[in-house]
């Protein structure tokens, strides 16, 4: 997992810089999914929160429907 958020790491300044909204959701969203197989769930959701915008922003409205039912899962799971 280390590698792969190396390679996220690297990517997401880069969506930023070219105005790549979509890929920009996408990277957020992958290192949400990393964030939530280690167990960091507050920041699993964070992610999934700023990737559900972008979504949502760019009118992707199936990855910000699925997004958002990530963000329910986990607060469901918390209380």
């Amino acid at each position: 997992m280390g590698e792969a958020t190396s390679f996220y790491d690297q990517a997401l300044p880069l969506y930023r810089q070219i105005g790549d909204r979509v890929g920009e959701a996408n990277t957020l969203e992958s290192v949400a999914q990393l964030a939530l197989k280690r167990g960091e769930n507050g920041e699993a959701r964070l992610l999934f929160t700023a990737a559900g915008d972008l979504y949502a922003a760019t009118s992707v409205t199936v990855w910000a429907d699925k997004c958002r039912d990530m963000v329910r899962a986990i607060d469901s799971a918390a209380g």
